[in-house]
């Protein structure tokens, strides 16, 4: 699905461990003022003793397992500990690790699956080819094409994200690489590369729920009359933007509201591709909320000053990098090297799963469309 280095960045990680001590006598109370600058439990008190150090440091976020794992190895959230990789790390292009049977790499279904089938993967590995469900043949709203084209697709500045972990202030973790991926977002919307769409299926404008859809696909060949970022462009919708077993959307926003001209909806995920130097990243972006300015219409004719924000966890970063092709991570040491340089050059900032621990980092996206129209799907490539 076409979904979110450089060989000169360098990653440096750097690990303290700080210890701290309290001693005094139990045959007399005494206090101890003393100030502790490192960082620690705070206002500890030794039992037995009237001594109480008081830390006044940083306190140090919890780091999965003390940090970064060796070569070869991943980090077990369970326990806590550094563990082999699954099936001694990065399966081949095409494959999959079953890492909780064989621990072994496969091809699912075999590779037997027909063009009107797709791999079942809810049961035994390696899967069964099922039928695939009936897709739509019509858009839009009343069945009339229209959509809405994402035109504007850029790094939102990290002052005006939202705030996704709870203390406050704005959290944008990938605002620190805009420099590297703002631009190739922007350019491949212009240039067709990278085209989003969101079709609702009806629309309604006095504060009760409607949905829409998102869609991904690719600019109408036989359009020569518009670009990619005007209004009025036609547009063919890749059957990857449904679930085989459904027919449904795979990412939908199913409770959108539009009170006074704005639009707020919420998804539980969204796809994006993400173009970093010459690698792209198919991504996942989880707990995602949008809001945008539409135009007072019956029909929605433009979304401006739209804002997408979510996070994308580690888990779903590591799955993006060993969906790609193993050759194409070779000038960077392979895919386990680019999983331990990318959290150097994005934080984590936001605890998805509660557990204290910060496993995924934040992302806010500008977003503007325009109206366009879908034509049909797109025409599969040649072999």
């Amino acid at each position: 699905m076409n979904r979110f280095m450089n060989p000169a960045l360098v990653a440096i990680a750097a690990f303290a461990t700080f210890g701290l001590a309290a001693c005094g006598t139990t045959a007399a109370a005494t206090t101890d003022n003393t100030t502790d600058t490192t960082s620690g439990t705070d206002d500890t008190t030794i039992a037995g003793d009237a001594t109480t150090t008081t830390d006044t440091g940083p306190d140090v976020a919890k780091v999965a397992c003390g940090g970064a794992c060796k070569t070869g190895e991943t980090c077990d959230k369970a326990t806590d500990k550094c563990v082999a990789l699954p099936c001694g790390g990065a399966c081949k292009t095409g494959e999959k690790c079953d890492a909780k049977g064989t621990n072994k790499c496969y091809v699912p279904c075999l590779g037997a699956c027909t063009a009107t089938q797709y791999c079942d993967e809810t049961g035994a590995v390696p899967g069964a080819c099922k039928d695939t469900a009936a897709l739509p043949t019509k858009w839009g709203v009343g069945d009339d094409g229209k959509i809405q084209k994402v035109i504007k697709l850029a790094i939102t500045d990290k002052t005006k994200a939202c705030d996704m972990n709870g203390d406050g202030t704005p959290d944008n973790a990938l605002a620190g690489a805009s420099s590297l991926i703002g631009t190739n977002l922007q350019d491949a919307v212009k240039k067709g590369s990278v085209v989003l769409m969101f079709e609702p299926k009806t629309y309604k404008t006095d504060g009760t729920a409607f949905t829409f859809n998102v869609l991904i696909g690719d600019v109408d060949p036989t359009d020569t009359a518009h670009d990619a970022t005007t209004a009025g462009g036609k547009y063919t919708v890749k059957k990857e933007s449904y679930d085989p077993a459904t027919g449904k959307s795979l990412v939908a926003f199913n409770a959108a509201t539009i009170k006074a001209g704005q639009l707020e909806a919420k998804s539980d995920k969204f796809f994006l591709n993400l173009n970093i130097s010459s690698i792209s990243l198919a991504l996942t972006i989880s707990a995602v909320d949008f809001s945008g300015t539409t135009a007072d219409a019956n029909s929605w004719v433009s979304t401006t000053g739209g804002r997408l924000c979510g996070y994308i966890t580690e888990t779903d970063l590591n799955n993006a990098i060993d969906g790609l092709p193993a050759d194409m991570l070779a000038q960077f040491g392979g895919k386990d090297a680019v999983k331990k340089l990318l959290p150097t050059l994005i934080k984590s900032d936001v605890d998805s799963d509660g557990d204290g621990i910060k496993d995924a980092k934040s992302l806010a996206l500008d977003i503007d469309t325009l109206g366009g129209i879908v034509t049909g799907f797109t025409a599969p490539k040649a072999p």
